[in-house]
């Protein structure tokens, strides 16, 4: 499961606060959606704040399913998996999405990631010496098929940066 936001085309380097209108869909596809996907998403996000505010992460840093399970937050990590859900039964596109040529416009580009229990990302929780991410990104080339994950990352106290990809 992943949940991402619009970058607003600020690049890798300028992640944009986690707010609704950057973890909103873009302009084009908010317009079709039906006003219980709108209660979905708002809900969905409702939920991954909470569960920041609770891990007291960084401003642009993923919520994971980790985080919310070292502060015993289960349950909230289940409310937002069921939110997840219940907004993929809500479909933007008309399947197959990867034949859809608006979905892929749409998709195409950076994009931050506000929650994820993929291990790819969770792992980065595991790092030694306390290396954090301070935001992941996700580089979706919809015309040729790929993404990857780009993360930045940053030592206590500021003593030390990179990224991960």
């Amino acid at each position: 499961t992943a949940v991402i936001g619009s970058t607003g085309r600020l690049g890798y380097g300028k992640p944009a606060p986690f707010t609704r209108r950057a973890v909103s869909l873009p302009r084009k596809t908010r317009a079709s959606l039906a006003p219980a996907a709108e209660s979905q998403v708002t809900a969905l996000l409702k939920l991954i704040e909470n569960g920041r505010n609770k891990c007291k992460l960084p401003l642009t840093a993923p919520l994971t399913n980790y985080s919310l399970l070292q502060k015993d937050c289960a349950d909230l990590d289940q409310d937002i998996q069921d939110a997840v859900k219940r907004l993929e039964e809500c479909r933007i596109y008309d399947p197959p999405v990867l034949q859809n040529k608006s979905a892929i416009f749409d998709l195409n580009g950076p994009w931050r990631l506000v929650y994820a229990d993929a291990s790819e990302i969770t792992r980065l929780y595991q790092l030694p010496a306390r290396f954090r991410p301070t935001s992941v990104f996700q580089r979706i080339n919809a015309p040729l098929f790929t993404f990857e994950n780009q993360a930045f990352l940053r030592a206590p106290l500021g003593l030390a940066r990179g990224n991960i990809r």
